[in-house]
């Protein structure tokens, strides 16, 4: 009986163990489908292949561009205020038709998204695109999206899927899938709670309407020339709204307006609103350098019929056109090397203001100026002229001599201190100190003097004749008389 119960014991345990043996095999199959998916883990991005396939793998172990680091060294999308950059390269083991493979985007159904909604679907080709930051080049299918934000959005980490649709050589169809998990930050305004504000605060005060702000069209107010004045109006009542609003502008001295009106009409403005007035005005071109006024009247009532005013005033900071003439720079065609010849420069002011510090500076090879020609202050209407002395120099090139080519700038300030300048280029030649160009005066010379000596000659010659001629005739008189 004993050994029975001994056998039927060991036949029980011998059951037992065969049913764990086949639950520790089905866990461990199960544990090698879980780890068959790819997975590549980034600092805030997972990629997961959830296919039932492995055709498609992700080159893990380069960056491209878009990309700031590989997948395998945590690869993060570039995220913006604006948008979201997602690059994904992709490598077929097997050779895909054409090819070539389209890829579309699976945004989610979650609350709240940042992304806004687009249909989003490209076609990739295979191709050889450069590794970041390498001169190598590798072949593969360089995936990228660029995913627009809303302006204002919350911030999370969303699921963005990746489905791949290709065909391999043979025709068959291949389907696989990428997420990619994309981190946003808050850029939602966050509304501050408006502190508790008794009913008599503002209620009972009067309204407030001013002239916030004001800009012009024109950096620089130039006079003569037209600019538009962009005035900004402000109600500072934090509760109470203003209408018939009347806004007069009334031009001080040197100012024109070139509006058919001086007034506008508002019909209201809000608590704590803003609106823009515009209106073209000009100082007047012989108007000198200096700070004009712009006087603004503004009338406006409240919501009871209350009437009220209220003054402003735009300034105007207006300049002269700077206006410049100068003379053409004239020097001799020839200067032998060692001479020295003297630069006049003459300058003319045809604007409306002063121009100040006027000076030319010369700048050429084989020309020694003795320094800067200071021409001074030039009032409006007038000219004036300075000068330097030159000194020929050899040429600094392969040859001592030669043509010389050279400018002459010249330096000058405006009303407000601005620097501007004019530049003038001329040329001329330099000779040797022991050339002979005067050739052509001698040769002249000698001819005239063969001239004069000629006709010397010939006067000598007549008078010679008369001289033979009266004395022979005055001795065969002589005879006769004899």
């Amino acid at each position: 009986m004993r050994n029975k119960i001994i056998i039927t014991v060991f036949c029980l345990l011998a059951c037992l163990a065969a049913n764990v043996n086949t639950s520790c095999a089905m866990q461990q199959e199960q544990n090698d489908k879980t780890t068959s998916d790819s997975s590549i883990t980034g600092d805030t991005t997972e990629i997961s292949d959830v296919s039932n396939t492995s055709v498609l793998t992700i080159e893990n172990k380069n960056a491209y561009k878009g990309m700031k680091k590989s997948y395998s060294a945590g690869y993060v999308p570039d995220v913006t205020k604006r948008d979201v950059n997602i690059v994904l390269p992709l490598l077929a083991k097997r050779p895909l038709a054409k090819n070539k493979m389209t890829v579309s985007l699976r945004l989610g159904e979650a609350e709240n998204l940042p992304f806004i909604y687009k249909n989003y679907e490209k076609t990739f080709s295979l191709a050889r695109h450069k590794v970041k930051n390498t001169k190598r080049a590798v072949s593969c299918y360089l995936v990228a999206f660029r995913l627009a934000l809303q302006k204002q959005h919350s911030g999370g980490t969303y699921p963005v899927t990746l489905s791949v649709c290709a065909e391999d050589k043979s025709g068959n169809e291949i389907n696989q899938d990428f997420t990619v998990y994309v981190t946003t930050t808050d850029t939602r305004i966050k509304k501050k709670a408006a502190p508790h504000r008794s009913a008599g605060n503002d209620s009972n005060l009067a309204p407030k309407v001013l002239i916030d702000s004001y800009k012009f069209s024109k950096k620089n107010v130039l006079c003569g020339e037209k600019t538009i004045a962009d005035l900004t109006l402000l109600n500072t009542s934090k509760s109470k709204t203003v209408k018939n609003i009347l806004v007069k502008i009334a031009p001080g001295e040197n100012i024109e307006l070139l509006g058919k009106r001086d007034s506008y009409y508002i019909q209201q403005l809000r608590s704590s609103k803003t609106c823009h007035l515009t209106f073209p005005f000009r100082v007047k071109a012989n108007a000198p350098y200096g700070q004009y006024n712009i006087d603004v009247a503004i009338e406006y009532s409240d919501s009871k019929g209350e009437t009220y005013t209220a003054q402003g005033t735009v300034k105007i900071s207006a300049r002269q056109k700077t206006q410049i003439e100068i003379s053409p720079i004239r020097l001799p065609e020839q200067i032998r090397v060692g001479e020295s010849v003297e630069l006049e420069t003459q300058a003319m002011n045809l604007g409306r203001g002063t121009l100040y510090n006027v000076r030319a500076l010369l700048e050429a090879d084989g020309l020694r100026p003795s320094g800067t020609a200071f021409i001074g202050d030039i009032e409006p209407g007038t000219s004036m002229t300075g000068s330097m002395e030159l000194v020929a120099e050899e040429l600094s090139g392969e040859s001592s001599y030669g043509t010389t080519q050279g400018k002459v700038t010249f330096y000058y300030e405006d009303e407000m201190g601005n620097e501007k300048t004019h530049v003038q280029s001329f040329e001329t030649s330099l000779l040797s100190p022991r050339s002979n160009d005067s050739g052509g005066e001698s040769e002249d010379n000698q001819r005239q003097w063969w001239v004069i000596m000629a006709v010397i000659s010939a006067v000598v010659a007549l008078a010679a004749a008369i001289f033979f001629i009266s004395k022979k005739m005055n001795g065969g008189k002589n005879i006769n008389d004899k």
